[in-house]
């Protein structure tokens, strides 16, 4: 019977090998459509689930050749790539855990609102300003996201004459070595 199944170390490495480049795949194929557009790519996520089940049968698959836990067989797979050379950040990170293409296009889109708050310095960004960059985070999202990052300390809104405008809590935060110089 031994000659017709492969020796546990190898089958452990080719288990590894194929867990390291799904998730290699995963990890691109979400920056990529990502890239591609839109707060909720439907088919992108549903590859990504597909995927994230693909490596959790790897992963049990492993721990049962390996004849020990999850943690174990997540330690050889990180070992594998180590040995072949491979980056163990995206090899190593189970699919599950890592962002669907939706959440990396409201996490680029957010990070985009932010640096272009941080830009606006102390006169910060009306309202009417605020609202189409933040549209892309999807519909009736915006009074959300203002919420949360009010509650969060990220963003402070401030009354300027009858406008509202949003400014960056590092705009406003004081300075040791004195007042900020204004933003012209």
């Amino acid at each position: 019977m031994t000659d017709t199944f492969a020796p546990p170390a190898d089958a452990a490495d080719a288990i590894a090998e194929r867990a390291v480049h799904l998730r290699l795949e995963a990890h691109r194929a979400s920056h990529a459509a990502a890239e591609w557009g839109g707060n909720y790519n439907f088919q992108a996520d549903m590859a990504h689930h597909l995927k994230a089940a693909q490596d959790d049968v790897f992963l049990e698959c492993l721990s049962q050749v390996l004849g020990t836990d999850e943690p174990a067989a997540e330690a050889y797979i990180a070992d594998w790539a180590t040995r072949n050379g491979i980056d163990p950040d995206p090899a190593t990170v189970r699919i599950q855990d890592m962002p669907t293409a939706s959440q990396l296009f409201i996490q680029r889109a957010e990070a985009e609102i932010l640096a272009t708050l941080r830009e606006a310095g102390t006169a910060g960004l009306p309202k009417k300003t605020l609202l189409p960059m933040l549209a892309k985070l999807g519909w009736r999202e915006e009074e959300t996201w203002i919420k949360r990052t009010l509650n969060a300390g990220t963003m402070v809104e401030r009354q300027r004459g009858r406008s509202t405008v949003y400014v960056h809590s590092a705009a406003t935060a004081p300075h040791p070595e004195g007042p900020a110089e204004p933003t012209p």
